[in-house]
């Protein structure tokens, strides 16, 4: 029921003999075809494809061409679409996203849109059944979709945002933070976004009456210690049950530190919560001289950022060129190399792909 071609080197006329023979064989209900960079050509190629409803497609890292090719595979019926890193920019959204009623799933990751593009791509989403909304790394959203996401949320079901690394700043938090706790949003990503303790406190004084948030991240969004200590106050009477506030200043005071325990001791509901810069947080890889050198060429973000994208050929090239003393320096590390190198092992040999695994 799963097909995955990653990286084929296909002409446009084998990419028209696979869609053909995916439609004709009926029982496969989810295709990945990321990483073949498709123009035009070959997404002209694949138009059998709309002739189907489709479970999940997934056509990241493409060029030109990709959206018409979305909206067609969305007035089929598609449930999940991902067109992560497609160029997809404002010209090519005009209108929004067209009849997406069924679409329960939609990630436009690492794309080129801009303000006025989310606005439109927003409310074409009014009345549909998207769950999962990911925006991230679309630099240029700004803060002019404040007012279109309060919109989505009062009138969406939306369980799952991610607006990280989008430029947002308070304005845009200001503009549909009220709506949060009437909304159903149960996971909330706004990390590496310059929300600073403007941003946080405003978060800070509706999230006790966000009973249906559970999920919370706030990395990197230049939080400063008084702010936190604010939030962590609010934090012990939420419901929330992750929060990750790690890398916010380069180093806690004492007494941010104490009120963050002071948090988790006394929250009824919170299981996970980050901090700590990771170079202070136990369990965490702990950077020797020596594994210094041997890391000089693996960038350990880039490997993290490729097991949440599922990009499993580069976490293979990542894993193939790791020394062997790596694994051996890395051990007892948390979520070390030999982790890294075992789940690579394990996707090489069995070929999974479910959540539980990537987890």
């Amino acid at each position: 029921r799963s097909l995955q071609i990653f990286d084929a080197q296909l002409d446009p006329a084998g990419w028209s003999a696979v869609a053909q023979g995916v439609v004709c064989h009926g029982g496969i209900e989810e295709v990945d075809f990321s990483g073949n960079k498709f123009g035009e050509a070959e997404f002209s190629a694949l138009a059998h494809l709309c002739e189907k409803k489709w479970g999940s497609v997934n056509c990241s890292d493409s060029r030109a061409g990709a959206w018409p090719f979305l909206q067609n595979l969305v007035k089929a019926g598609a449930t999940k679409l991902f067109f992560d890193s497609c160029e997809i920019d404002d010209a090519a959204i005009g209108a929004g996203l067209m009849e997406a009623s069924e679409v329960e799933h939609l990630s436009l990751r690492s794309n080129r849109i801009e303000s006025p593009g989310a606005c439109k791509l927003l409310h074409s989403l009014i009345g549909s059944r998207v769950k999962v909304l990911n925006l991230s790394k679309n630099q240029g959203l700004g803060s002019g979709i404040g007012d279109a996401l309060q919109t989505v949320l009062k009138r969406v079901q939306l369980e799952d945002l991610d607006l990280s690394s989008t430029a947002l700043g308070v304005d845009a938090l200001r503009g549909f933070v009220a709506e949060l706790p009437r909304s159903s949003l149960k996971r909330l990503v706004l990390d590496r976004n310059k929300l600073r303790g403007d941003g946080a406190r405003l978060l800070a004084d509706i999230l006790p009456e966000c009973k249906n948030l559970r999920d919370l991240s706030l990395f990197r969004c230049k939080i400063d210690d008084a702010a936190q200590r604010d939030l962590a106050l609010k934090v012990e009477e939420s419901t929330l049950e992750s929060l990750n506030v790690a890398d916010n200043v380069p180093v806690l005071s004492e007494a941010t530190c104490a009120k963050w325990k002071k948090c988790a001791e006394r929250s009824i509901y919170l299981q996970r919560l980050h901090y700590l810069r990771d170079a202070e947080s136990p369990g965490v890889l702990q950077l020797s001289s020596e594994l210094r050198v041997l890391l000089k060429n693996v960038d350990l973000e880039l490997l993290r950022e490729c097991l949440l994208d599922k990009n499993w050929k580069q976490v293979e090239d990542i894993a193939a060129a790791t020394p062997v003393e790596v694994a051996d320096l890395c051990s007892d590390a948390g979520m070390g190399l030999p982790d890294v190198v075992r789940f690579v092992r394990a996707v090489q040999e069995a070929k999974p792909r479910d959540e539980l695994l990537l987890k």
